[in-house]
Parts: C-alpha cells; structure tokens; sequence
C-alpha cells in the first residue's frame, strides 16, 4: 500500500530574504537622517572620541561624523577635509550593499554550493579547487570556499582582505598624525 504524498514541511518563520539588507538599509538610513539634522560641528550633540580623549591623537574615525554630516548637505571638500578615508568608503559601502540586495532578491543566485560527501564545514576555510557550479569550468584557479552550520559551501573572503582593511586603518590613523600630513587630519 502507497504513502500519500504530502507537501514538503515547511519552517516555521516563512523565508525573509530581503529582511537583513531592508533592516541594514533602515538603520543606516535613520542614522543618516539625523546626522544630516543634527550638526556634529556644535558641541553637546554627539560624544568626542574616546580613542582621541585617551591618547590624543586622531583615530581613523574622527572626522567621521562631520564627513556624513557634510556629504548629506552637499559639501564634498568639507567631506573630504573631515575625513578622506570614511568620505571615500561611502559609494564603496552602497556597492556593497546594493549587490548584496541583488543577490538576496534574485533566488537561486547566490553562490553556494552544496559540498559532494554532504559533510559539515562549519567554520572552517580551505584553498583548493572546489566543486564547480553549474556553467563553471572545473579547471578554475584556487578558491576560497567557508562551510556554514549546514555543510554548504560559500565562495569566502580571502583571508588578505580583512588583514588588509586592518592595515590600511592603521597606516591611515598613523599618517594622519605626522606633520606634514596634516591634511588628513579633521
């Protein structure tokens, strides 16, 4: 005797793809907002640096209130003058962001892929040729591949790029503060 077959069980919370980057989008919106109506420049409004307050010196952040607060009114040089670094990262954070959107609104784009042996790789991270998905060519240079709580695999960071963001943070913090250099300073 045949089993009905039944739908498949679905979870609980229906799946929000979009929730995170709206969620993101949300509060970096509002806190936009009210930096653009509340002027960093006036004191009282927002805290002065805890790292200045400590060591005197510029941190990679200061000034960055006073770039977002510029750059919603229009003025790019005060932006600039505030702070290179933040002003600079801006359009690269919205890249960032609009194809992270992308990506989550489109189903079946993202780029995991499901490991061959089913076996758990959560966090941990690998060099290698990996499993190719559909349309790839198998004879792909070295990948970085992250296994998640599931077993699935996801094309990673590469391991110099968060080392890097480190660095140029620290070298940027560091140059702002040499005479000379005073141009980077807020």
């Amino acid at each position: 005797m045949r089993r009905p077959v039944s739908a498949p069980e679905r979870p609980l919370r229906p799946s929000r793809p979009l929730m995170r980057p709206l969620a993101v989008a949300a509060v970096l919106g509002a806190a936009t907002g009210y930096l653009a109506a509340v002027d960093p420049n006036r004191p009282g409004h927002y805290p002065g640096c805890p790292f200045r307050a400590l060591f005197g010196v510029y941190c990679p952040g200061c000034g960055g209130l006073r770039a977002v607060h510029d750059l919603t009114h229009g003025d790019v040089p005060a932006a600039l003058s505030s702070n290179l670094l933040v002003t600079l990262a801006i359009p690269v954070v919205v890249v960032l962001w609009v194809r992270w959107f992308r990506r989550r609104a489109r189903p079946g784009t993202d780029r995991r892929v499901t490991h061959p042996t089913g076996t758990r790789l959560a966090g941990t991270h690998f060099t290698g040729t990996g499993p190719t998905a559909p349309g790839t060519s198998s004879s792909s240079t070295k990948t970085l591949l992250t296994g998640d709580a599931k077993g699935r695999l996801r094309a990673g960071v590469r391991p110099w790029g968060p080392v890097a963001v480190v660095l140029g943070l620290i070298l940027f913090g560091v140059l702002r503060n040499i005479p000379g250099w005073e141009f980077l300073a807020p």
